[in-house]
């Protein structure tokens, strides 16, 4: 049998904190992300507006858009909208074809600060391994830079 080995991110506590305030009838989303873990998310539609279009321009909705800098702060949002049963629409570069990026309602979780470089390149097994986020070309260049010319990534 296969299975699919994975490691929390999130901390015993951290997880105490999120599920103690989600129950709570004064619980605001986006302040919390914003308050809590200094999660960039916002409810104004005039912000959200300019997300809920790919290149398909299918029309979509959406009440919140999150804007995490890192896996932690993904898995927060995850986390959350998972126990408080909110869509979840990914956004990188919003350029597909086929409306795969057009939200439905709940939260869009945009990719777009998510800037970390290359973690490691293994030169042995000629493996790479980098974070949600990274821009192809940018891992082109890590890889080219991190191996002194010696590998390269074709885009």
């Amino acid at each position: 049998m296969n299975r699919i080995k994975f490691n929390s991110i999130l901390s015993p506590k951290e997880k105490i904190i999120i599920n103690t305030s989600i129950k709570s009838s004064e619980f605001c989303l986006s302040s919390f992300l914003n308050n809590q873990f200094s999660i960039d998310t916002t409810s104004d539609k005039d912000i959200i507006s300019g997300f809920e279009r790919d290149w398909s321009n299918i029309p979509g909705n959406a009440e919140f858009l999150s804007r995490p800098i890192n896996k932690k702060q993904c898995a927060i949002i995850l986390y959350i909208c998972n126990e408080l049963k909110i869509l979840v629409t990914i956004s990188a570069g919003k350029t597909n074809l086929t409306g795969s990026a057009t939200p439905k309602g709940g939260l869009i979780l945009s990719i777009i600060n998510m800037t970390e470089p290359v973690t490691s390149i293994d030169q042995k097994n000629k493996l790479v391994k980098t974070t949600v986020g990274t821009v192809l070309e940018n891992m082109r260049n890590d890889v080219i830079n991190l191996t002194n010319n010696k590998f390269y990534y074709p885009v």
